[in-house]
């Protein structure tokens, strides 16, 4: 069954209660606890793990989890959802699942675009399994724990080498420095959100080992996005100058780790290396070989401008269609396929089309929006009613997401990871935190009056003690 608060019996007349009455914890669900499962496997890329690292069977055993999940929103979703909360849904996601699919009338390999929504579908379960299942902050508080000691995994399979050798997408430097991006923010404004000098000093030292990790990868990109995020967290901290000498043990942090992470090569310099990102521009070196790239994509948007190429599709379209020596850097149009176009960005536009720009813009909106609202007094106020904010404080645990979902954006942009769950994750918790904070209930319709006129005067008390009934 879905999670339904139960409603609580008002406290006799005259009896004081310390805080809103609470709703009774629900049951853990068998849903509940696939919803915990499946957001392990996508958080610390299990799947991988086992199918690359144990054995190639466990892997597709690991994904399998979505599947009585889809069963159960088929048996239960239908009817709870539309009838007490119809936003979960999703539209916008729905409408770039509208593209992937419509893009299978002009893919070029229907095998690869068949792997893409496979894993958009995968996504989108977890999002919606999320919010039928996960109605309480207790609920929710294993996703957020999960959020934030992934970190210690993924520092620890590839924080000094700068990648992930089992991971398809980790052992590319330019993955993995943008994931350690999102790490960076994550961990920080998590080690502010929770009780405890240990928990505190742990997610503190998985900020740390994130810029490792980032300078590890030597991906410029990833650095620039480290740069961004560390400005915007001491632009938004409430102690600018404890969190400035913060940042300023994270730079001496960098150096260090510049210098003995490439100590056997005496020639590499790490900040000239991270200079060129600003001296190549769209001329030379790896800035025009990614500008190559990107001006392709817009021209395989505008050879189907509606629903794209085919979700991952760009690389054999483009090796498709150019001609030999047309393309600067891709003399041999072949070099296009299984190439990673270097900009999640310009891949939605040439696989997914204007739909799927729309699409992801409608996505980023409603996370701001959502966002935005775990602002709000009234959302820390349910918080603290609900008697969360000693576990995990509100305004940071919103502040983490956010700084996560910065570093992600910003690392998209020039390394596709669509298919990843990184953002989706952040999107989905996002929504998560801001469906828990909300009042509970709807507004109470107005009675009628000849209802109106059977009630008691105002004032009228009765001495007998209020006989049990449902929460208003």
């Amino acid at each position: 069954m879905i999670n339904q608060p139960v409603a609580v019996h008002p406290a006799p007349i005259g009896v004081a209660r310390s805080r809103a009455a609470l709703p009774r914890e629900p049951k853990t669900s068998f849903g509940l606890l696939l919803v915990y499962a499946l957001w392990a496997i996508l958080l610390f890329d299990l799947h991988y793990f086992l199918g690359n690292v144990v054995a190639a069977p466990l892997g597709r055993v690991a994904t399998l989890v979505y599947i009585p999940l889809l069963g159960l929103i088929f048996l239960q979703g239908p009817a709870a959802l539309m009838k007490v909360k119809a936003w979960v849904w999703y539209a916008p996601y729905l409408v770039l699942l509208v593209a992937a699919f419509a893009g299978l009338a002009v893919a070029s390999n229907l095998a690869m675009a068949k792997i893409a929504i496979q894993y958009l579908v995968l996504f989108y379960v977890m999002a919606l399994a999320t919010a039928m299942y996960v109605t309480t902050p207790k609920q929710a508080l294993p996703i957020l724990a999960m959020f934030a000691w992934r970190f210690l995994w993924w520092g620890a399979m590839g924080a000094t080498g700068g990648r992930v050798l089992w991971h398809p997408t980790l052992a590319n430097y330019d993955g993995y420095g943008g994931l350690m991006v999102q790490g960076v923010g994550v961990c920080f404004w998590f080690a502010l959100a929770v009780p405890g000098k240990f928990k505190k000093l742990v997610f503190f030292a998985l900020a740390g080992v994130s810029v490792v990790g980032v300078i590890a990868s030597m991906a410029r990109g990833a650095f620039l996005a480290l740069v961004a995020v560390g400005l915007v967290v001491w632009l938004r901290s409430p102690r600018k100058l404890v969190t400035g000498l913060g940042i300023l043990v994270g730079v001496i942090v960098t150096m260090i780790a510049a210098a003995q992470l490439f100590e056997d090569r005496p020639k590499f310099n790490f900040w000239r290396e991270m200079g060129t990102a600003f001296e190549e521009g769209a001329d030379e070196g790896t800035g025009a070989h990614r500008w190559e790239m990107w001006m392709s994509a817009v021209k395989m948007w505008s050879m189907h401008p509606i629903f794209g190429v085919g979700a991952n599709n760009f690389g054999i379209a483009a090796s498709e269609y150019f001609r030999e020596g047309e393309v600067k850097g891709f003399e041999n149009p072949l070099m296009f396929w299984g190439i990673n176009l270097h900009s999640s960005y310009f891949q939605i536009l040439s696989e997914f089309g204007t739909v799927g720009v729309v699409a992801f813009a409608w996505l980023m909106w409603d996370f701001l929006t959502k966002n935005l609202a775990l602002h709000k007094p009234e959302s820390h106020k349910r918080w603290e009613e609900l008697g969360f904010e000693g576990k995990y404080k509100l305004r940071y645990v919103a502040l983490g997401i956010e700084a996560g979902m910065l570093g992600t954006f910003l690392g998209n942009a020039v390394y596709a990871s669509l298919f990843e769950p990184w953002f989706i994750t952040l999107w989905a918790a996002n929504r998560m935190m801001w469906a828990v904070t909300r009042p509970p209930g709807a507004p109470v319709k107005k009675k009628k009056k000849h209802h109106q006129a059977s009630l008691p005067p105002p004032g009228w008390r009765s001495n007998a003690l209020t006989p049990p009934g449902p929460a208003r």
